[in-house]
């Protein structure tokens, strides 16, 4: 993988995968690797959609409330 990560991509500008929702119950070492695997899988999925290969990307955290986020892959 050769992706630069770049806090500089917010919502409103880039594209996005689905998200990953992090719950009160899904946390630690769960979270961290659905998280991984998430940053290792998109790129080959944006592509296999037929997107252009991409090379910066950022991870957004969204609060739902209650202790329970959404995480999306910004592209």
């Amino acid at each position: 993988m050769d992706l630069k990560f770049d806090d500089s991509l917010t919502p409103s500008g880039s594209s996005w995968g689905n998200p990953v929702t992090a719950s009160k119950d899904f946390q630690d070492k769960n979270l961290e690797r659905a998280l991984k695997d998430y940053v290792r899988s998109m790129p080959e999925l944006i592509t296999a959609y037929g997107r252009k290969e991409i090379k910066y990307f950022y991870i957004f955290a969204e609060p739902n409330g209650d202790g329970s986020y959404r995480f999306y892959f910004l592209y």
